[in-house]
């Protein structure tokens, strides 16, 4: 398996999927360059060039990170708000 699979849901970005999936949002150019390998888009069908377009219903791979624990989040669970802290 080349990563997780996930299934774009409405409200996702890379960055937001980032965040959910590997930890932090800055990674979401990881998801991006991954989705562009040849061997990536023979698995999902298809690119994505545009990193501002994602779509509803398009599968992705989340490339796995070496040290970095896998979510205990289903795979195209969305992503939950932040509770915010009370004084």
């Amino acid at each position: 398996m080349l990563g997780e699979r996930y299934v774009v849901r409405k409200g996702d970005s890379l960055w937001k999927i980032a965040e959910n999936r590997l930890g932090s949002g800055t990674e979401w150019t990881r998801i991006w360059k991954y989705n562009n390998r040849p061997e990536v888009v023979r698995e999902t069908g298809r690119r994505i060039p545009n990193p501002d377009l994602i779509y509803i219903g398009q599968t992705i791979i989340i490339p796995q990170m070496p040290g970095v624990k896998k979510s205990a989040v289903p795979a195209g669970t969305p992503p939950q708000p932040h509770a915010e802290a009370v004084p």
